[in-house]
């Protein structure tokens, strides 16, 4: 049971916002019985407006039995009133009941003292009529399920700023292209969602339906026009207070971007050409491109689907439905997820849902924010457009005649007997390597031959998309996890077949290989010192070159021969998603393994480069670098020097692969 203060200041609080006499408040509260509800307990409600029940403890959920159907009419939290009267969807005809949540206590105040003074007291009837309206507003609004965790105090002032506002049958309420800054629920009547372009009627909402938020949370036009169907009652909502609680309430601001989410209608964007493809597994493929601003797009499976049904007809729920019945995958977030980035994209018009989505994921740990930061610290990039009118200038020249059979058979010979030139110099150029003039010559030609050789071999890739019909479409230079690169973008080949694109990523292989032959040749004929050491490095950096394009474990030219092979875009973030999520599982049966091989060796192959590339830093400065480094600075800082760079190689590269996996693993738990 209640003490007799609580039970006096709660009779107060909910009478506070009418004028009564000290005498009449007095009465009620003296005449005012308690009543404890177990949870589960059911307890019969007076359809009388002026009957008034106050929650003081737990919740209360009200409930009326309407056409063999049980339906939720309303709640009542602490302090709320739980009388018939003050909730929305009542059908006077049948009794309502409060069924109790939670252990409640509740306050019934004497109905025939309650009336005798409403009856009597206009001003305070007025208050009360205007308090009950309210109270049905806020369930109302908090029904729309967007403010279902609100709380009261959060309700009151959203509801208290609205304003009522009755549309006639066939009346305009939203025009679609006006700039929106207000939202409506329905408080009764019904509405028609209307694409004014086509005349089509999108969705019929009726009583406690919420519409036009789209353009008031997202700062853009109305899409769609909406029509009264019959007179209807709504009530509207300011953008600010609404703003201000999905700022403040988490749980608010995720519903309402379900909400977004659901309502959308993503339409293919204008201009996008398509590319059908068959996968080696005989699976429909489609590559998207998008010739303005050079994007390409690969879709298969799901993803395809999904991208036949965004004509703008169907909603992310009609998308995630359709999944379900016709593929049997029920996954409404991979539908958000995958229309999010073809969105991000510019495969999809931009629209309301999907960008409220992308806001909300702005917001990241810290952690995950230090992990961008390094990722972006390891790989960045420097785009150089404008460049295929000079490719194919190249390739009209030297083109036709390096890219023929004949060619190719003669390339390989040459490849072949380059290699056995190698093998047969580097005993003269390492002699020579280690006078002062030759050391000297190392030093001073390492990076340059380096970075000729890098150049010439994206040129190769370059010659090779033109070969093949394509387009080039920029050049660049960046820095790619622990050293300087030199790119040329090959994404227009997306379009072309699976050979195609493994000519034009072997094509820069190849010409390493040529040109460290001949290079090799040089150094093998030469009789001048500095030629030797200069020939020789050339070829050196060649081969170094060779072998880490060819390392399948880092995106580069073997990566991608490799996934072409294997018709498997993905397989670096399937093989990674593949690790984060069944390593534990594996660890504890090994047999889990079956029919995941590939995902298994090229995860732990990722995971074992990382080893190679610390103690590959380790030999080579032991054996190269430690030397020379102390006759500059003392011997104890060479030692440290010795352990510091390989440590260092081996955390960055550490940092990065769990960035990777931690972004594979979100994706796949979304």
């Amino acid at each position: 049971m209640l003490e007799e203060t609580e039970r006096s200041e709660l009779v107060r609080a909910a009478l506070a916002y009418g004028v009564l006499t000290s005498e009449d408040l007095e009465a009620l509260i003296r005449m005012a019985r308690d009543q404890h509800v177990p949870a589960g307990t059911v307890v019969c409600l007076e359809r009388d407006d002026a009957t008034c029940s106050l929650v003081a403890r737990g919740h209360l959920i009200l409930r009326q039995t309407r056409n063999g159907a049980d339906h939720v009419v309303g709640t009542a939290s602490p302090g709320e009133s739980c009388a018939a009267g003050t909730f929305a969807d009542i059908d006077a005809a049948q009794p309502v009941v409060a069924v109790a949540a939670s252990d409640a206590d509740v306050v019934h105040l004497d109905a025939e003292l309650f009336r005798r003074i409403v009856d009597a007291d206009p001003a305070f009837a007025a208050a009360l009529r205007d308090r009950t309206e309210r109270q049905m507003l806020e369930h109302l609004v908090r029904a729309t399920s967007s403010f279902d965790e609100v709380s009261a105090d959060e309700m009151r002032g959203l509801v208290r700023s609205a304003h009522r506002r009755v549309a006639q049958a066939g009346e305009e309420i939203v025009t679609q292209g006006d700039v929106g800054n207000e939202a409506y629920v329905i408080v009764d009547g019904s509405v028609d969602v209307i694409d004014a372009e086509t005349e089509r009627v999108l969705a019929t909402l009726g009583r406690g339906a919420m519409f036009g938020e789209a353009a008031l949370l997202n700062d853009v036009r109305r899409n769609a026009t909406v029509l009264a169907r019959e007179q209807t009652a709504l009530l509207t909502l300011e953008r600010e207070p609404l703003l201000n609680i999905l700022q403040t309430n988490a749980a608010a601001r995720a519903r309402m971007i379900d909400l977004l989410n659901s309502r959308d209608r993503p339409l293919r964007a204008d201009g996008i050409e398509s590319y059908r493809q068959i996968a080696a597994d005989g699976s429909k493929i489609a590559v998207l491109k998008d010739p303005v601003h050079h994007k390409y797009f690969r879709l298969s499976g799901d993803s395809l689907f999904l991208w036949e049904r965004c004509d703008g007809t169907h909603t992310i729920r009609d998308l995630a439905t359709a999944l379900f019945t016709e593929r049997g995958h029920f996954a409404p977030q991979t539908v958000i997820n995958t229309v999010g980035q073809m969105k991000r994209q510019g495969f999809l018009q931009a629209d309301s849902g999907v960008r409220a989505a992308r806001d909300e994921s702005r917001t990241s740990s810290v952690a995950a924010r230090i992990a961008r930061t390094v990722r972006g610290l390891l790989t960045w990039t420097v785009h150089y457009d404008d460049v295929d009118g000079a490719f194919a200038a190249v390739y009209r020249v030297v083109g036709p005649a390096l890219f023929s059979r004949p060619s190719a058979v003669l390339l390989l010979l040459v490849a072949v007997a380059g290699l056995a030139a190698f093998v047969a110099s580097t005993p003269k150029a390492v002699a020579l390597l280690w006078t002062p003039a030759g050391a000297t010559s190392f030093v001073l030609l390492m990076i340059p031959a380096y970075a000729l050789m890098i150049a010439l071999h994206e040129a190769a890739h370059g010659l090779a998309v033109k070969a093949v019909g394509r387009r080039v479409e920029s050049v660049g230079i960046g820095w790619f996890w622990f050293g300087p690169i030199v790119f040329v973008d090959t994404s227009d080949t997306w379009v072309c077949s699976r050979h195609q694109r493994v000519l034009v990523a072997a094509a820069g292989l190849v010409a390493n290989l040529v040109l460290a032959a001949i290079a090799s040749a040089t150094a093998l004929r030469s009789a001048s010192p500095i030629a030797v050491i200069a020939a020789w490095q050339f070829a050196f950096a060649a081969y170094v070159g060779v072998v880490e394009n060819l390392n399948p474990l880092l995106e580069f030219d073997g990566y991608y021969v490799l996934v072409d092979l294997l018709d498997r875009p993905n397989l670096r973030r399937q093989s990674l998603a593949w690790l984060g999520s069944q390593f534990g599982a594996v660890a504890r049966n090994p047999r889990l393994i079956r029919g995941h091989v590939v995902e298994c060796v090229y995860s732990a192959g990722t995971i074992a480069y990382v080893v190679f590339a610390a103690v590959q830093c380790l030999v080579v400065y032991r054996v190269v670098g430690q030397h020379r480094l102390a006759q500059i600075v003392p011997a104890g800082i060479a030692e440290a020097a010795a352990w510091i760079l390989p440590v260092g190689v081996c955390v960055g590269a550490i940092v990065k692969l769990a960035s990777e996996l931690r972004r594979v693993n979100d994706a796949a738990s979304a």
